[in-house]
C-alpha cells in the first residue's frame, strides 16, 4: 500500500462528490445555455451549484465565474484588469511575489504580454508576502497559503491597504480551502481563484470569485455562458460535484484542520527523534500556518535522490508544487524565499489530507528517517 504525502498537488475525490458527478451527468444531459427543457433543468442545477459555493464562501453578493481551475482563473483576472485599468486611462500596472504558484506567475506574464508592467515583491523566508510602503500598482495578486510552505499571508491586512489606494486585489486561495479557514468577504479582496480537486473535488472545474465593486469587463468576444464572462460550456456536473466536496470541506473544516495538525506534528516529531536533524521552512505563528503541509531540510542529502528512493519504497512526496515538479529542479519558490545551496537542495515538501492516517505518518516518517539516514552523516 503507497502513503502518499503528495496532496497538496491534488486529492482524491470525495465518494459523495463522485456520485454527484455521475448521478447529474446521467440524468441532466442538456446544455446549461439552451432554452428548451433540458437546458433549463442543467441550468438550474448550474445555478443552484453557484449560488450554494458563493454562499458556504462567504461571498453571497459576488459573482462567480465557473472555471476549469485556478490557473485559468488567475488568467482571466489578469486579462480582464488589464483590460478595465487601460480603459480607465491608467497605465495597467501589477504587482506579485514571486513565490506564488507558477499559474499566478502565468497571470503576470500574460499581464506584461498585454502591454503592463509587473513588479515582483521578494517574499519573506516564510513564504508569506508583506507589501511594500509604497504601492503604486493599480493590481495585486498575492496567495492567501503559500503552496510550498504551508504559511498564511494577511489578505485582510493587505486588502484594507490596498482599498485605501484604490488598487485591486486577487487572492489564490487553492492551498487554502479544506484546510484553513477563507471567507470572501472578510477577507476583502476583489478576486479570489480556487480549483475542485485540492478539497477531493473533481478536477478540471473551480471558480473566479470577482466582488460586485470590482471592475470586470466581459469576455472579448462574449457568449450567453457564465453571463458573457467566459466562453465554453460549462459541465453542471463538475459544477455540483465541486459544490457537493465545498461544502463537505467547510462543513467538516474544523475536524480536519484538528486531524492535520496531529499528521503534521507527528511527523515533525518522529522526523526529530529519527537522529536527523531537519530544519522546516514554516511561519513562526502557528495560526498563520497550513496544517496540511510541512517543508522539510535535512541537510547533506539531494531531495530529488530522496524522492526517487522513497517513491520505490511507496511513499510519495515532492520537491515542491506539481505544476513545476517535472523539471526535476530544486524549488523555485523556496528559491524566491532565500533558501540556497545545500539547504535548497536538501528540501523537499509533505502533504497531506484528511485521507492520510497517524499511522501513515509515522511508517512515512520511518522510511525517510532511514533513506536519509543512508545519505547523510549526523
Amino acid at each position: 500500500m503507497r502513503i502518499n504525502l503528495d496532496q497538496a498537488a491534488t486529492t482524491r475525490i470525495d465518494p459523495e462528490a463522485l456520485d454527484v458527478f455521475y448521478r447529474i451527468e446521467r440524468n441532466f444531459p442538456g446544455n446549461p445555455s439552451s432554452v428548451v427543457s433540458t437546458g433549463r433543468a442543467a441550468k438550474k442545477i448550474l445555478d443552484d451549484a453557484r449560488d450554494s459555493i458563493l454562499e458556504l464562501l462567504g461571498a453571497n453578493s459576488a459573482r462567480l465565474v465557473f472555471t476549469s481551475g485556478a490557473s485559468e482563473s488567475m488568467l482571466i483576472a489578469a486579462e480582464r484588469i488589464h483590460r478595465a485599468l487601460s480603459s480607465a486611462g491608467y497605465h495597467p500596472k501589477m504587482m506579485t511575489s514571486k513565490a506564488e504558484h507558477s499559474s499566478g506567475l502565468a497571470g503576470a506574464k500574460l499581464f506584461e504580454a498585454l502591454g503592463g508592467t509587473c513588479e515582483f515583491i521578494r517574499p519573506l523566508r516564510d513564504g508569506t508576502t508583506t507589501l511594500p510602503e509604497d504601492v503604486d500598482a493599480g493590481y495585486v495578486s498575492l496567495a492567501h497559503t503559500n503552496g510550498e510552505t504551508g504559511a498564511i499571508t494577511d489578505i485582510r491586512k493587505a486588502a484594507e491597504r490596498l482599498r485605501k489606494h484604490g488598487a485591486i486585489l486577487h487572492t489564490d486561495v487553492a492551498a487554502s480551502i479544506g484546510k484553513v479557514p477563507f471567507d470572501f468577504g472578510d477577507a476583502g479582496a476583489h478576486l479570489a481563484s480556487f480549483s475542485a480537486h485540492k478539497f477531493h473535488g473533481p478536477k478540471g472545474v473551480g471558480a473566479l470569485i470577482v466582488s460586485r465593486d470590482c471592475p470586470f469587463p466581459e469576455a472579448l468576444e462574449p457568449s450567453s455562458v457564465e453571463d458573457g464572462y467566459r466562453s465554453g460550456t460549462v459541465s453542471p456536473a463538475l459544477a455540483a460535484s465541486m459544490e457537493t466536496a465545498l461544502r463537505k470541506a467547510v462543513n467538516d473544516l474544523e475536524r480536519v484542520a484538528k486531524h492535520l495538525r496531529e499528521i503534521r506534528k507527528t511527523l515533525k516529531e518522529s522526523l526529530c527523534a529519527s537522529g536527523l536533524r531537519p530544519s522546516f521552512h514554516e511561519h513562526e505563528n502557528e495560526a498563520f500556518q497550513s496544517p496540511a503541509v510541512l517543508s522539510v531540510a535535512v541537510h547533506g542529502i539531494d531531495a530529488r535522490e530522496l524522492l526517487v528512493a522513497l517513491d520505490l519504497r511507496g511513499v510519495e512526496i515532492s520537491l515542491g508544487a506539481a505544476c513545476s515538479s517535472l523539471t526535476e529542479k530544486p524549488s523555485r519558490v523556496l528559491e524566491a524565499c532565500g533558501i540556497e545551496g545545500a539547504e535548497l537542495l536538501a528540501s523537499f515538501r509533505l502533504s497531506f489530507s484528511a485521507d492520510t492516517s497517524l499511522d501513515d505518518a509515522r511508517t512515512a516518517a520511518s522510511i525517510i528517517a532511514e533513506e536519509c539516514l543512508k545519505r547523510v552523516s549526523v
